[in-house]
């Protein structure tokens, strides 16, 4: 295997994170321990918080979107070897809000709360 870092990662590598960043794709209420559970995700992967941004919008909202857009969207959790086989690890960049402006500041404002429960928890961690 080789270091998320690179650029070189694997959907295997990916895949915790995906699952954890899914949760917010889901047709269901989001609930603070999510935001938790995806930026212990983000410590655990190794990535940076910029890294695991790129990998927010450039790997899983392209993917998932159109849930939220749905009018039956999945709401019980993706299953992991269909996110290994839709989801395509990207090459590290500038994140990409695409699709759906409302899905998108929707998003925005989870992935604020992601950021949140991350720096939280560093300074937890320093304490």
């Amino acid at each position: 295997m080789t270091s998320p870092v690179t650029g070189t990662a694997t959907p295997e590598m990916r895949l915790p994170l995906w699952r954890a960043m899914s949760e917010l794709f889901l047709d269901t209420e989001i609930e603070d321990w999510m935001y938790r559970d995806i930026a212990r995700e983000i410590r655990a992967s190794g990535l940076t918080l910029a890294e695991a941004e790129s990998v927010f919008w450039n790997e899983v909202y392209p993917g998932l979107w159109s849930n939220l857009a749905s009018a039956a969207g999945v709401w019980n959790g993706f299953d992991a070897q269909w996110l290994r086989d839709y989801l395509k690890v990207r090459p590290m960049r500038r994140p990409r809000r695409r699709f759906f402006p409302g899905i998108a500041s929707e998003m925005r404002a989870h992935w604020a709360c992601v950021v949140r429960e991350y720096q939280d928890g560093q300074e937890r961690a320093a304490s």
